[in-house]
């Protein structure tokens, strides 16, 4: 048999997705039902004109009376899963990897919270599924040390996830039975990032799980998978993630400022704003971030990537509609129309960027005694909200030593903290 292809293999995916999406949506009629009953409305058993009726909840009453039987089953002993040697001598390795399923794994996942979830969905829906995971998170601690000689410093700095962003070296005077002695002495700010991974377990909801029709268990099924429709605030949070990490300069463009103009102009505005970041015309990326709110891939038209209903109409009725030429914003253009920042997003990423808080502190004591050191005190321990162009934020920047554009990246990636 020859290889497929891989539109062939394209078209045979997208064909059992939709069977799976065909079949998840006959289901939900009946899961429909089972809520209501859940919840004591029976809408298929009208009661009639004139007459009085009656709430029974006999279903929600059934399913709390077996749930606690049935979690007491999986979860009431000390050991969730145990693992039995196979071979002689794979005792301890059983018992290790029993104990760091119950003891590690299961409560750091919250494999509890996960598996009643599910034994919840199995009794009133008539499914229960479970997923797991393996979660990386990274997290970055700024610290300075002081007093260190120079094999607790090579000690130090040995270590791949430290970065040395200061380093300063003085002289200290010890005193000796033999006599003083000088002896050399570091002080070094470093940044140390780690990153930690664990296991998760959740249930998943039945309106986004997908399975083929025919099969009896997801070992059967020739796919299955999760299907989520995201909120528009997440793919544009995701968006700002990855053009963060690249470090640009990115002139944002609030949906405040774009929801009310007609569309011709809301898209020229999105343009703009993926050319000034180096993204060109690529209308992928002009609307993921501006209308994939309404995107849908299993009902989008071929080469439109699941254009708002709304720009696609406009498009088609408007091929040659005459599009100015651009003029890039200017730096400061840009500035102002950045994102405000709470004072603890403004601090954390002061932080990222390798300025403590006391240094901030420390910036502004070296303003001259006057109204202008009075009132950045002021705006730094008390103010709620910080904008780009607030004085504050220059004087703190050029006494940190930070360009511009360094504070624009801080800037763009404190929005996310």
């Amino acid at each position: 048999m020859a290889a497929m292809t891989k539109p062939e293999l394209t078209e045979l995916v997208s064909q059992l997705v939709r069977d799976c999406e065909d079949y998840r949506d006959q289901l939900s009629a009946t899961r429909v039902r089972a809520m209501e009953y859940y919840d004591g409305v029976m809408a298929d058993v009208p009661a009639e004109a004139n007459r009085s009726k009656v709430v029974s909840r006999d279903v929600r009453a059934a399913v709390k009376k077996v749930l606690p039987s049935l979690i007491r089953t999986v979860l009431g002993n000390d050991k969730v899963v145990e693992y039995q040697p196979v071979n002689q001598g794979d005792e301890a390795g059983a018992e290790q990897a029993t104990d760091y399923i119950n003891y590690i794994v299961f409560p750091e996942s919250d494999g509890y919270d996960a598996v009643q979830d599910a034994a919840h969905d199995a009794l009133k829906l008539g499914n229960g599924v479970i997923r797991w995971w393996y979660e990386k998170k990274k997290s970055v601690e700024v610290s300075t040390h002081s007093g260190l000689d120079e094999a607790a410093l090579v000690q130090l700095i040995a270590d791949d996830t430290v970065e040395v962003l200061e380093q300063a070296q003085s002289v200290e005077r010890i005193e000796l039975p033999t006599g003083p002695v000088e002896q050399p002495v570091f002080t070094v700010k470093i940044r140390r990032t780690a990153e930690r991974g664990a296991t998760r377990l959740a249930a998943v909801p039945l309106e986004e799980f997908l399975v083929h029709p025919d099969a009896i268990s997801i070992d059967d099924s020739p796919i299955a998978g999760i299907k989520r429709r995201m909120r528009r605030s997440d793919l544009i949070a995701m968006a700002t993630t990855v053009i963060s990490s690249k470090v640009l300069p990115l002139p944002v463009m609030p949906m405040a400022r774009t929801k009310n103009l007609p569309a011709g102009d809301r898209l020229r505005e999105w343009r703009k704003a993926m050319c000034a970041v180096g993204f060109g015309n690529s209308i992928r990326v002009l609307m993921a971030l501006g209308a994939l709110a309404t995107a849908t891939p299993a009902t989008a038209e071929p080469g439109r990537f699941g254009l708002n209903p709304a720009i696609r109409k406009w498009l088609d009725g408007n091929h040659d509609f005459p599009i100015a030429k651009y003029v890039p914003p200017t730096d400061e253009e840009s500035r102002r129309v950045m994102p405000s920042l709470s004072a603890r997003q403004f601090r954390l990423g002061l932080v990222s960027a390798g300025a403590s808080p006391e240094a901030v502190a420390t910036t502004i004591a070296a303003i001259p005694v006057g109204p202008e050191r009075d009132e950045a005190q002021i705006e730094w321990e008390y103010a709620e909200t910080f904008q780009r162009g607030h004085p504050l934020v220059a004087t703190v920047a050029v006494g940190l030593g930070l360009s511009d554009l360094q504070v624009d990246a801080l800037w763009l990636a404190a929005v996310n903290l």
